[in-house]
Order: C-alpha cells, then structure tokens, then sequence
C-alpha cells in the first residue's frame, strides 16, 4: 500500500469528462442545480454524491471518464479547498479499499477523482430524468423532487463516521499506529 500525503498532491490539475460538463450546463439550465460559484461546487456535488450512495464499495459500480476535456481546476487544493486534507483521506481510503492488492500511487488517485466526477454526474442526470419522467408536466414539481432527493440522501449520511467516546477503562490501553498520529 503507497501513503499519499496532502504534500504530494502538488498542482496536478483536475479536469472532468466532456459529458459531466454538459450534464451541469443541462442541469443548471433546467433550474435543477443551484448556481456554483466556481467548478469545484460541482465536482464536489458530484463526488460526494458517489461516495452517499454507496458507488465506492466496488469498482464494477463507477464508470470510468471516457476523456478529461470538460471543466478544469488547477490544482486538488482549488477542488477540495479548506477541506482539502480531509477529502484526501476520505479518497485514499476508498483508493486502498478499492485496490486491495495494488501499490497505488497519485495517478491511481486522479484516475479514480476523475471517475468518481463523472459517475456523479451521470448519475445525477439519471436522477434528474426519473424526476422528470415522474412529473412530466409540472417543472418545478420535478426540480423539488431532485433537491428533496438530494436532501434525504444528505440527511440520511449526516451521522455516518460519528466520533465515538471511548470508556475510561480503555484509556490505558495501547494505541495503534494510526492513533498515536492523531
């Protein structure tokens, strides 16, 4: 297994499928997204929606970016922002969960940004369609749908990966590795 450190990240830019650039263009235009205020809102959106419903348990659930000719942010900091290290470890965990058997390296963690980018995006044009087909004459209808959909899924996720307090008994125990860098 290969330590990715936020340091390594650099300025290796971000760019998305051409698809997932017109999904958001298609979705901003149908009113179903709110305005971003920049590129990272969406990929963001798109990636988180990936990870809530469930697409990181196994690769056969993503769908690979057929090309990286869409949106562009220069660098994992501009994408991630102030949460940059956080998402860093939320995506090399699902990295290494991913590729149990494979010494993954920083392409190994774009290529999966990337896949992740565009598996959320079509996906939330999926869901957008379902709305659609479920209320074909009534567009605001639809578009409450999506964001109520979208909410129930954030809510649903808000109280996974909680800190759980540990018993006194347990505080002299012996800390793991992983602890003691905490």
């Amino acid at each position: 297994m290969y330590q990715l450190e936020h340091t390594d990240m650099g300025e290796k830019r971000i760019i998305s499928s051409e698809e997932a650039k017109k999904i958001r263009k298609e979705l901003n235009s149908a009113g179903a997204l709110p305005p971003f205020d920049g590129h990272f809102d969406w990929a963001m959106l798109c990636i988180g929606y990936c990870f809530a419903k469930g697409f990181t348990d196994s690769l056969g659930k993503l769908i690979s970016a057929p090309n990286a000719k869409g949106t562009e942010i220069a660098s994992f900091q501009t994408c991630f922002q102030d949460y940059s290290r956080l998402w860093l470890v939320i995506l090399s965990d699902a990295l290494f969960r991913l590729n149990p058997d494979k010494k993954v390296d920083k392409d190994d963690l774009y290529a999966l940004i990337h896949s992740l980018w565009h598996t959320g995006a079509v996906e939330l044009e999926n869901l957008w369609e379902g709305c659609k087909r479920f209320k074909p004459d009534d567009e605001l209808a639809a578009r409450q749908i999506f964001l109520n959909e979208l909410t129930d899924l954030a809510v649903k996720n808000a109280g996974v990966g909680t800190i759980i307090d540990t018993p006194d008994n347990q505080d002299n125990e012996e800390l793991s590795e992983n602890q003691k860098q905490r």
